[in-house]
């Protein structure tokens, strides 16, 4: 038996695939940072590749550590900025005195040209000693991140990785009893 799709058919069905399954390989894309610094890019990346199994736990965790309400951080994600982008806006704002509303103004004014012109654009010039401690609270910050996800449980990372999961789905097995001779 042949299944046949009609042509007048065939093409809303294509589009309607390609909406649903362009956001979902968006939000999977890299981000493009763009400092001039590849080792900082490289942290930024691995920063937001770190936040995908626990977005609300990161923002929570860049809030606790840097004493930044969390609204403020939640406002960054609403306005498009990605985890490793909220994470340079936070370290940026220390950095240059700033508040996140000044880099979020400049991050809209200047996010075509990269990071390392809304660094320039605050004040951070590239290589700079301002730029030099921006780059090593960058790294502290993403392994920091990295050390708290390396403790965490395997049931509590799998769980974060499938939150459409039921709790009762994930019950842990009791270990088998050791054998007597």
């Amino acid at each position: 038996m042949t299944i046949r799709f009609e042509r007048q058919l065939w093409v809303p069905m294509a589009v309607l695939l390609l909406m649903v399954s362009a956001p979902a390989a968006w939000a999977q894309a890299d981000t493009v940072f763009l400092t001039g610094d590849s080792t900082l890019d490289n942290a930024l990346q691995d920063a937001e590749d770190l936040s995908l199994a626990d977005p609300a736990g990161f923002l929570q965790s860049v809030a606790t550590q840097y004493k930044v309400p969390l609204k403020d951080l939640q406002a960054l994600k609403d306005q498009g900025l990605k985890p490793g982008e909220i994470l340079l806006a936070v370290n940026l704002s220390q950095a240059t005195k700033k508040t996140l509303t000044q880099v979020s103004a400049s991050w809209k004014a200047n996010k075509g040209k990269g990071w390392g012109a809304i660094a320039k654009d605050l004040g951070v010039k590239p290589g700079s000693d301002a730029f030099q401690t921006l780059k090593k609270t960058t790294l502290a910050e993403k392994d920091r991140l990295k050390a708290e996800e390396d403790k965490k449980p395997v049931g509590a990372m799998m769980k974060a990785a499938e939150p459409n999961k039921a709790p009762g789905d994930m019950k842990a097995k009791k270990p088998d009893a050791a054998k007597k001779p």
